[in-house]
């Protein structure tokens, strides 16, 4: 049989999934610095919509629930029970509580639990974990419509997340995880896979248009939608988080357009995408532990921001080269697209 021809590696989604990761990082260095800086956390939002595109871009109509959910979990559960794990011993030998157990369980099952240190939002144990609650449920919902044929998956994915978010606004459920999941941030996953599939259909290489919707797409331009959507009344309990999905799709589509078929490379970049998800897991205990020694000697300001970051930084990477890639060697985590390997989303 001949070989599928093979898409071009698409490192312009490695290039956002290392901004993303580094994004948040620097949103939690200032959280522990003292400085706000918001417009950081919004790395989130954009792992989200790379999310989706993913989904849809590394599945075809062969496609089928139990390989790729299996491929999903293996991906993405060993290596956060792992980091969480790790958090609980680093927070006790630093004179924490111990979690409640059925917190613990809950975060290990991606499942958002009350707790007495989750707060009203129900974080999971590890607190970053609660982005990969939201990705394991939009894990599970995307294999189910694998069982559909592909030209009814994405409008029947549509249809799930639209009446769920239609749900949780208007009939605000009392489950905490109903509540969570029916978030509207979860239309991030969906602009992304939308996306995903009119590329699929063809994508043509337009520098300029790419370069346009990136940089209208910023978060600045976020910022702004935000600030008039405040104007909003407050009895349509809007959360306007979700607003975040179109300009995170822009820049998504526009690094698209600029990249078209993988033309730039960057090996350094795209080695800092490879390693976005130990990155994402491990900069948060980093900081913590760089935190205390930077507290005894009274550092403060921009330089312990700066500190904090390299830490945070160091760490993923450290945690990339000596735990995530040699398990994934291990596990045999190989991703392919018709014979190209694509990259695997957090």
């Amino acid at each position: 049989m001949t070989p599928a021809p093979s898409r071009p590696r698409l490192h312009a989604l490695q290039y956002l999934r290392a901004l993303a990761a580094i994004a948040v990082l620097i949103f939690h260095a200032g959280q522990a610095s003292g400085f706000q800086l918001h417009l950081f956390a919004l790395g989130v939002d954009l792992f989200f919509v790379i999310s989706g595109f993913l989904m849809v871009a590394i599945t075809d109509a062969h496609s089928r629930p139990g390989p790729f959910l299996r491929d999903r979990v293996m991906r993405v559960v060993p290596l956060y029970w792992i980091a969480t794990l790790a958090w609980v011993l680093l927070r006790i030998a630093a004179g924490g509580p111990p979690p409640d157990l059925g917190h613990l369980l809950g975060s290990l099952l991606f499942i958002p639990v009350a707790s007495r240190h989750s707060g009203s939002y129900h974080f999971p144990v590890l607190e970053l974990g609660w982005t990969l609650n939201y990705e394991m449920a939009f894990y599970v919902a995307f294999a189910v419509s694998l069982f559909v044929v592909a030209r009814w998956r994405l409008p029947l994915l549509t249809m799930l997340f639209v009446m769920a978010v239609t749900a949780g606004q208007w009939a605000r459920p009392g489950s905490a995880a109903l509540a969570f999941w029916s978030g509207p941030i979860i239309l991030e996953f969906l602009a992304g896979a939308w996306l995903a599939r009119w590329w699929r259909g063809g994508w043509v290489r337009r520098p300029r248009l790419g370069w346009a919707l990136a940089l209208v797409g910023a978060p600045l331009t976020l910022k702004l939608i935000m600030s008039g959507a405040a104007l909003l009344p407050a009895s349509m309990h809007l959360d306007l988080r979700a607003l975040s999905a179109l300009p995170a799709a822009m820049v998504l589509a526009g690094a698209l357009l600029i990249a078209g078929g993988g033309a730039m490379h960057s090996r350094w970049l795209s080695g800092l995408g490879d390693a976005s998800y130990s990155i994402y897991l491990w900069h948060k205990p980093a900081i913590f532990v760089a935190g205390l020694v930077l507290a005894r000697f009274g550092m403060t300001g921009a330089s312990s921001l700066a500190t904090l970051a390299i830490a945070g930084l160091a760490a993923g990477l450290a945690g990339y080269w000596l735990l995530e890639r040699p398990l994934l060697i291990v596990l045999r985590q190989r991703r392919h697209v018709a014979g190209s390997p694509v990259p695997a989303s957090v």
